[in-house]
């Protein structure tokens, strides 16, 4: 991955002050393109060549589109250029294995899924009006290929994104130390604790039909833990990245274990996928359903039943792409899509009688216990989808769930048990956990470090600096084998 690579920081410390010392922001525009698309090219190799086909349809989808406003037939051809090739591309590449018997092995091009839903977005967005064609070619490239965020999201919008690169940028030291201040931070949670908590994670579910069901619970927490660590600090090290050169990419996380329901959650957890899938596909099912039904069925049904019986069918499909956009597989579908389909559609039809229990039981939905409840709840829920989303079949997922329940408290203390499933990568999970605990409790508590480190003597807060990246460092090295191989981002597979 080119955030773990040194090479590439070396190459983007050359080019930061060349990029500053041209004035025109065409050319800057220009160099981070050549830029991204070197790095893409060094990593996709000869798969880039379906970027380079996303690139082209979509410049000629816009071009067609604002050329032939009134032409139906070039509408028509145009939609087949940016949105038929490009979902096609994504349908085969990613989903044949659902689509014929025998599986089609393909080299699955660097942030497929990530750049594809992109360029979808933009390509929708021009034909909705809600934005205009880039008329620049090396915008238009920037916009669809912008390294720092391409690859591992967030999924951008050409509105959002666009509009930065448009803007005049000069150095501007406060902007340039707060991203690589962020940039740190995410090598803290990605290298020093997702990596590390990884040894112990993949270690226990490689031995799970020998742990305890409590284990296995604690252990499907640690996995979310992990998956958080790597995925949002990934997601700081792009927003880091992108803001060393003036540029502002729109934010993929906010507090999401804070959430009450799922619903929230997942307005929290990876924004730009969920907010991607309800303005181009959960909101376009229901206008789509609400013009085409008969009336007379409408009124055959009554008016309240048929909205809520459409709004069910649009978040049954809207679910099933946000699970199977994870991947081909059936534990996607599970664990990151219908499971929260059914939930959302369950507490839908359940709430009258929650809200007659909340009456019995005289809860107080305004209590501080009951938003805590909500949270752990939904938590709880957030670690079993995470459950599938990890293990490598849905059959091993329901293993683990049902060990969990029927096994709960069965050798729980075996201290030589667990020496000998971890081996040699005993320091690996102690540094693991006390980078977990480091973090939750900055989390929990809200810590604002920058502030804390601004008011401190320079040289205390350059020590402290210095020692964080020593940490990172050092875990760096000493991820160089067993369970803890793992370096790529989780997310990079997507």
């Amino acid at each position: 991955m080119v955030f773990l690579n040194p090479i590439f920081w070396m190459i983007l410390l050359v080019i930061l002050p060349i990029y500053y010392s041209v004035k025109s922001i065409n050319v800057k525009n220009a160099i981070l393109a050549i830029f991204s698309i070197f790095w893409y090219i060094r990593y996709a190799e000869w798969s880039s060549l379906y970027l380079l086909t996303t690139i082209v349809t979509t410049w000629v989808y816009g071009y067609l589109y604002e050329k032939y406003k009134n032409s139906k037939t070039v509408h028509a051809f145009a939609w087949f250029l940016g949105i038929g090739i490009n979902l096609g591309i994504l349908l085969v590449l990613k989903y044949n294995s659902l689509l014929v018997t025998d599986k089609l092995t393909f080299w699955v091009p660097l942030g497929l899924s990530f750049y594809t839903f992109q360029a979808l977005g933009y390509c929708i967005d021009i034909r909705n009006g809600n934005c205009e064609r880039e008329k620049n070619i090396w915008n238009h490239i920037l916009f669809l290929c912008f390294i720092p965020q391409m690859v591992t999201g967030p999924i951008s919008r050409k509105i959002q994104l666009g509009g930065e690169f448009l803007k005049e940028k000069s150095f501007d030291y406060e902007i340039v130390i707060a991203s690589l201040y962020r940039m740190t931070w995410g090598f803290f949670k990605k290298i020093v604790v997702a990596n590390n908590l990884g040894v112990l994670v993949s270690a226990i579910y490689v031995n799970y039909d020998s742990v305890s069901g409590v284990l296995l619970a604690v252990n499907a927490m640690l996995y979310v833990v992990q998956l958080f660590c790597d995925f949002s600090g990934c997601m700081d090290i792009a927003i880091g990245a992108a803001g060393l050169f003036g540029i502002e990419v729109v934010e993929n996380f906010n507090k999401p274990f804070m959430a009450k329901n799922v619903s929230e959650l997942w307005r929290r957890w990876h924004i730009t996928l969920g907010t991607w899938a309800r303005d181009y596909v959960f909101y376009p099912i229901l206008l789509f359903v609400n013009r085409k039904t008969p009336k007379s069925f409408v009124k055959k049904l009554g008016k309240k039943k048929f909205k809520k019986l459409s709004t069910y069918m649009a978040l049954i499909i809207l679910w099933s792409i946000v699970g199977l956009w994870h991947g081909a597989d059936f534990k996607y579908w599970i664990g990151n899509g219908m499971l929260y389909a059914v939930i959302i559609i369950l507490g839908e039809i359940l709430t009258p009688v929650f809200n007659r229990i909340i009456k019995l039981l005289k809860i107080d939905t305004e209590s501080k216990f009951y938003e805590y409840f909500q949270r752990t709840r939904t938590f709880f829920i957030f670690c079993i989808g995470n459950i599938f989303f990890n293990l490598t079949s849905v059959e091993m997922a329901f293993n683990v769930l049902s060990r969990i329940v029927t096994n709960f408290v069965s050798n729980i203390s075996n201290y030589a048990f667990y020496s000998s499933m971890l081996g040699n990568e005993k320091l690996k999970v102690i540094i693991g956990l006390v980078g977990m605990a480091i973090f939750l409790l900055l989390s929990v508590f809200e810590v604002d470090i920058k502030g804390k480190m601004r008011v401190k003597n320079v040289i205390f807060r350059w020590l402290n600096y210095a020692g964080v990246v020593i940490v990172i460092f050092l875990s760096f090295i000493l991820q160089n084998g067993g369970f803890g191989d793992s370096l790529n981002f989780i997310y990079m597979q997507f």
